[in-house]
């Protein structure tokens, strides 16, 4: 219990920061490619009191992490992330606990700047049960989490 006030105090303090979708670019702007750097980040969403939390440790083109989604009096989900990068794409599974069940996702999340979009879509059950998304042509980024401070407990 003291986790999740942790956590939702965490989510509460950063919400101001939080955009609701991506910022418009300038149109008359040159397209500029992100460089990614092996390292850790953290990102935060949040809306109201729903939060999510991700954590990304990128080694080359090695992608590991945790995610936990928080929505206000529900049981969310948190798990472990692991995947790999190309170009500016990851895609991982993530395997996850959700109302005291494991399962398992792939997620896939375009890293800009200093945000991370996470692609949404249909989702279809394949081979071993893991859900993913049925057209991944036509998914769109339905969320954006932007940098934040990475906290001590964001794997337990």
């Amino acid at each position: 219990m003291l986790r999740f006030l942790t956590f939702f105090a965490l989510a509460l303090t950063v919400l101001a920061c939080q955009p609701k979708a991506k910022p418009a670019e300038d149109e008359t702007s040159e397209e500029t490619e992100t460089t990614i750097a092996d390292g850790t980040t953290c990102y935060l969403y949040s809306e109201g009191p729903d939060s999510t939390f991700l954590t990304l440790t990128i080694d080359g083109t090695d992608v590991t992490g945790f995610m936990a989604w928080q929505p206000w009096e529900k049981d969310g989900a948190r798990g472990e992330l692991v995947g790999t990068l190309d170009g500016n794409t990851i895609t991982a599974d993530w395997n996850y606990i959700i109302e005291g069940s494991e399962q398992s996702e792939e997620k896939v999340f375009v890293l800009e700047e200093d945000m991370v979009g996470e692609m949404t879509g249909e989702l279809t059950e394949a081979e071993g049960g893991k859900l993913v998304l049925k057209d991944p042509e036509h998914a769109k980024i339905g969320t954006y989490l932007k940098k934040a401070a990475c906290r001590a407990d964001s794997e337990e």
